[in-house]
């Protein structure tokens, strides 16, 4: 079986930062893409959850591809998220990836519709059928609604073409079982305020919204954890969680928005509607609670 370890590490899941008449500001995006390049992350996660895929139009999707791979320029991994509730989109996404040259396609299952496992098999051995790049299931039964069981999970990952998964749930066994079965793939956390725990369950690295505004907080969580200085990797990871507190609270999506605005004293932009955008007394509490912990 093909070994892919050399995927693991830390991977924010990039924002996509709009002007003010609503275009991706590729300037600004560059920017972020060479300051967390500079900061020791592994790679990047394009065009996922974080990036408001689903509020992209099909052109910026691919548009998005290309210009973070620009942006890159081979110094890191590229995974693109090309996942969609269609399968021949999905499909048209992975081969603009690979187009692109990145590294590797991940796609959160196929949503809205009660698909059944065959379903869902069929559309992910779907999109590997339509590339040369390795895939990374992306399992967040929270958000798609549905849980692909382990004879599944087991299944596609049983076929070299598949490198792992992006695991955003708490099912800790669940991760455990798939690190037993396949220890030649990478399993990447995706809930940023159980980090160490993913690791301690057997994730190789993550993959998260909130290593846009802090990667050195994640790069040190990971650093401790594999040197067993686990009190240590606590006292950040408690860090990381008073940060997601306050995040939930004033909604994920756009309270990294803002806080990137403030970290960097440039204009991020809102999330695009129906998202909602931050307040003054919003952005103050961020300004109070978030940034003073990602000094």
């Amino acid at each position: 079986m093909k070994n892919y370890t050399d995927f693991a590490g830390i991977y924010p899941a990039l924002v996509t930062p709009f002007t003010p008449d609503d275009k991706i500001n590729f300037g600004l995006l560059e920017f972020l893409v060479n300051d967390l390049i500079s900061s020791g992350v592994s790679g990047f996660y394009v065009g996922g959850s974080t990036g408001e895929a689903f509020l992209l139009t099909e052109a910026e999707r691919e548009e998005l591809y290309g210009a973070v791979a620009d942006m890159a320029a081979g110094r890191v991994k590229l995974i693109a998220h090309v996942g969609d509730v269609s399968l021949n989109k999905a499909r048209r996404y992975a081969r603009a990836a690979e187009r692109a040259g990145y590294d590797a396609v991940s796609a959160v299952t196929p949503f809205y519709y009660k698909f059944s496992e065959a379903e869902i098999e069929r559309y992910y051995t779907g999109i590997v059928d339509s590339t040369g790049l390795p895939m990374f299931i992306y399992y967040i039964p929270l958000y798609t609604g549905t849980a692909p069981g382990s004879d599944l999970l087991t299944r596609l990952l049983s076929d070299d073409r598949f490198a792992g998964i992006k695991f955003t749930a708490s099912d800790f066994y669940k991760l455990t079982t798939m690190r037993r079965l396949f220890p030649d793939k990478v399993i990447l956390n995706g809930f940023d305020e159980m980090f160490l725990s993913g690791l301690a369950a057997g994730a190789s690295g993550g993959i998260g919204s909130t290593y846009n505004l802090a990667p050195a907080m994640f790069i040190k969580i990971r650093d401790l954890f594999l040197q067993n200085r686990i009190q240590e990797a606590q006292a950040v990871q408690q860090k990381v969680a008073q940060i997601v507190d306050t995040l939930l609270k004033l909604e994920v999506m756009p309270a990294t928005k803002a806080a990137l605005t403030l970290k960097y004293g440039r204009d991020f932009g809102s999330c695009r509607a129906p998202f909602k955008s931050v307040t003054a007394e919003e952005m103050k509490e961020i300004e109070q609670k978030i940034m003073p912990l990602t000094e």
